[in-house]
C-alpha cells in the first residue's frame, strides 16, 4: 500500500505535511524546516518559492529521491550533509564528510577576531585545526589585506577547506598546510617574519565521556578527531596555548572556542606560561549562556 501511495502525484504540501510528520516522529528538530530544504533541494527551489507553488503536484521520479532524503534525515544524518552546504557568517560553504559541519556558535570566534583586526591592516594569522576553512576563509573575505596560514591533520580535510577558498575567491591569500597544530606556522612564513598577529583555532574540546551523549547527528557524523578533546577536554588546548605562546606577535592575540565551563580552567593554562596579558582576557558568551570564547593578548614585552 504504501509503494502505491509513493507512485501517485502528490502535491508540494501533501509532501511537506508527509515528510515532517515523519521527522517529527524520529525525532528531528525543527522538522517543517528540514522538509522544506530538502524537497527545495530537489526540486530546485527556495523555501519562498516552495510555498509559492505548494499546489504544484510532484511525480514519482522527483518524489523518489526527496524520499530517499527524507529517510535518511530521519535515521539522524545531518541536514547539512544531506544539503551538501551550510551558511556560516552569510557565505555558503562546502560540507564533506571529512569535516565538521559549521555552527552557529563559531560565528562569535569570527566576530572576536574581527574585532581585533581593523579593515586595511596588514596582518598574518595562523588558524589551527581549519577544518572545512569557515573561519579562515571568512576571516580572509572581510579583511582583504591578511595573509593565513591554515592547518588541519590530514590532505582529505585540507581539500574541502581549499574548494571553501576558491568559492570565496580567497584562495591566493591562505596557505593550507598539513601538521600538527601550529608546528608548521614559522617554516610556512616568508623570508625574515617569525611570527603572527593572531592566532584562531576552534579545536576539539568535548571530554571523551561525554561524546556517547551527544545528538546521534553530531555522535556518528562529525569526525571525531574534531569533537574529542581526552578526558578532561582540554587536551589540545594545552599544547595549542604553549604553541600560541611561541608564535604570536608581542601584542598579538590568540582566540579559541570553548566548552561549556572550560573558561576558568584555560585562563589558569595561559596563565602558567607566562607569555600572555591577563589584564586582556576577555570572553563572549553564547546565545545559551556558555563562554563561547576565549580571548587574551600576548605580553607586549
Amino acid at each position: 500500500m504504501a509503494e502505491i501511495e509513493e507512485s501517485k502525484a502528490l502535491t508540494v504540501h501533501q509532501l511537506l505535511q508527509n515528510a515532517a510528520r515523519r521527522l517529527e516522529k524520529a525525532g528531528v528538530d525543527d522538522p517543517r524546516l528540514n522538509s522544506e530544504l530538502l524537497l527545495g533541494k530537489v526540486l530546485g527551489l527556495t523555501r519562498a518559492g516552495l510555498l509559492a507553488d505548494a499546489r504544484r503536484t510532484v511525480g514519482p521520479a522527483e518524489q523518489g529521491p526527496f524520499q530517499a532524503f527524507v529517510a535518511r534525515r530521519a535515521a539522524r544524518e545531518p541536514l547539512q550533509r544531506l544539503l551538501g552546504e551550510w551558511e556560516f557568517c552569510g557565505r555558503s560553504f562546502m560540507v564533506s564528510r571529512a569535516v565538521m559541519i559549521p555552527r552557529q556558535e563559531t560565528e562569535l570566534v569570527v566576530e572576536a577576531c574581527l574585532a581585533r583586526i581593523p579593515p586595511g591592516r596588514e596582518a598574518w594569522v595562523a588558524e589551527a585545526g581549519t577544518g572545512s576553512g569557515i573561519i579562515a576563509v571568512t576571516l580572509a573575505a572581510e579583511r582583504p589585506r591578511l595573509q593565513i596560514i591554515a592547518s588541519d591533520v590530514t590532505e582529505e580535510v585540507l581539500e574541502t577547506a581549499r574548494e571553501n577558498a576558491r568559492r570565496h575567491s580567497v584562495a591566493e591569500r591562505i596557505r593550507f598546510t598539513v601538521g600538527d597544530l601550529l608546528r608548521l606556522v614559522p617554516a610556512s612564513l616568508p623570508a625574515g617574519r617569525e611570527t603572527v598577529g593572531l592566532v584562531v583555532s576552534n579545536p576539539p574540546y568535548i571530554p571523551s565521556g561525554l561524546i556517547p551523549g551527544l545528538q546521534p547527528e553530531v555522535r556518528d557524523h562529525d569526525p571525531i578527531d574534531s569533537l574529542d578533546g581526552g578526558a578532561d577536554g582540554l587536551a589540545l588546548i594545552r599544547r595549542l596555548v604553549a604553541q600560541a605562546a611561541r608564535v604570536l606577535s608581542p601584542g598579538g592575540w590568540l582566540v579559541m572556542e570553548l566548552g561549556e565551563g572550560q573558561a576558568a580552567d584555560v585562563s589558569q593554562l595561559v596563565k602558567r606560561t607566562g607569555a600572555f596579558d591577563m589584564g586582556t582576557l576577555d570572553t563572549k558568551r553564547d546565545s545559551g549562556g556558555c563562554e563561547r570564547v576565549f580571548c587574551v593578548q600576548r605580553r607586549r614585552n
